[in-house]
């Protein structure tokens, strides 16, 4: 018994080194970015290290790398201001887009970037409500019915982060 217990350990040890040698490849569509076009995958924060470049070829480049966790990060394009923001993990992921309107980029192949949307979609219309009720509380004034609807606005927001966090329990997000 003991014998066919370390055989099948002995079996299973190049899936785990297969497993922790796991990559992530980029596979990039974009509209818009001439031939050769310089391509870079930065982290975001105080210091954009670059993890991966690439050029360009008919709209089409390829980034490959590997990253410790999974973090959010930029795809840059030379001649272009704006930047893609996606979550990067080690998979495969898939970017369909446009170098001149990066703010609608599709993103395919990431579980954090899905989880990223997700949030983004729960979220989004309680900051725009917050916006809106600011912008209208430094027109006229803070007023009563102003102060009960940021109220009620903070309870949703607390109510949508509570279920989020309890949905996404292993999210890096």
């Amino acid at each position: 018994m003991m014998i066919r217990k370390i055989l099948v350990a002995f079996a299973l040890l190049p899936l785990a080194a297969l497993a922790q040698n796991k990559q992530f490849t980029i596979t990039g569509t974009v509209a818009g970015l001439k031939e050769g076009t310089p391509v870079s995958l930065t982290t975001l924060g105080q210091n954009e290290d670059t993890i991966a470049t690439a050029r360009a070829h008919a709209g089409r480049f390829v980034l490959k790398g590997k990253v410790s966790e999974p973090i959010l990060s930029s795809l840059n394009f030379k001649g272009f201001d704006t930047k893609m923001l996606f979550f990067l993990e080690n998979s495969n992921i898939t970017v369909k887009g446009d170098a001149k309107e990066t703010t609608k980029p599709v993103f395919t192949g990431s579980t954090s970037q899905k989880e990223y949307e997700e949030m983004h979609a729960t979220f989004d219309p309680v900051f725009e409500r917050f916006a809106k009720l600011q912008k209208k509380a430094n027109e006229s004034g803070v007023t009563d019915s102003i102060k009960a609807e940021a109220m009620e606005l903070n309870a949703q927001f607390k109510q949508k982060t509570s279920a989020f966090v309890q949905s996404h329990t292993n999210s890096y997000v």
